[in-house]
């Protein structure tokens, strides 16, 4: 069990404590954590009241651009601000973008789950194991996916990924297990989105938005999410 871990303790208390020092109104606030007497840890996020984007997508099976764009805009500006103060999610995905409703009825996105994010700081007030993986094949970066030391970029990465699924329902790699998925990212070139989605005439400055974020090498990508 992790809770008798005391790596994992620690490591869980660093990334809570760095959580915890994001303010902005598309990250959801982290408000306490900690460790009860009996053991068990804890953490208190804000509570938000809506619908995940994977929840969104499975019942669309593709959200419309607009949409899209406007998602994908509020969670790269929650990605800045966790940038800025030098956290780096490591687990972006649908399941963790929270969609509430504005009185108008528009998407108000909420990023959650900053809990397995680290600081990217200096090695020696690293907490966490050489090579320890964190976060979900599917949406991972090459560089995660190697087990590299990460950074922003590898965000932009996944924000990329997830822009994909929700234009297309689908992902521009392939791969059927969790170690094919990674594979793909590192050997085969990206699909576009004619190929995702060929019945639909995409503009090709969207596509070019696309390449530039999934590209392998990250000194190729989109440098911040604000860029």
């Amino acid at each position: 069990l992790l809770s008798t871990d005391t790596d994992a303790i620690a490591r869980f208390n660093r990334e809570a404590a760095n959580a915890s020092r994001l303010n902005h109104p598309n990250i959801c606030a982290t408000y306490d954590y900690g460790e009860t007497p009996d053991g068990h840890v804890f953490l208190a996020m804000e509570y938000v009241d809506g619908r995940s984007l994977t929840s969104l997508i499975e019942s669309l099976g593709r959200i419309p651009p607009d949409r899209t764009a406007s998602i994908i805009h509020q969670a790269a500006e929650a990605l800045q601000v966790a940038h800025d103060a030098g956290i780096v999610h490591r687990d972006l995905k649908p399941d963790n973008i929270m969609l509430g409703q504005r009185r108008d009825g528009s998407d108000f996105v909420k990023v959650v789950d900053f809990g397995i994010s680290r600081a990217f700081e200096g090695e020696s007030q690293r907490v966490t194991r050489t090579g320890f993986i964190v976060g979900t094949p599917q949406y991972m970066s090459p560089e995660q996916g190697l087990g590299e030391k990460l950074d922003g970029r590898s965000d932009i990465f996944s924000l990329a990924l997830v822009a994909c699924n929700c234009l297309t329902g689908t992902s521009p790699f392939g791969g059927q297990t969790p170690q094919e998925t990674i594979v793909a990212r590192l050997t085969d070139p990206p699909r576009t989105l004619a190929q995702m989605q060929p019945g639909v005439s995409w503009p090709s400055e969207v596509q070019r938005v696309l390449d530039n974020a999934l590209a392998r090498d990250a000194n190729a990508r989109y440098q911040t999410a604000a860029e």
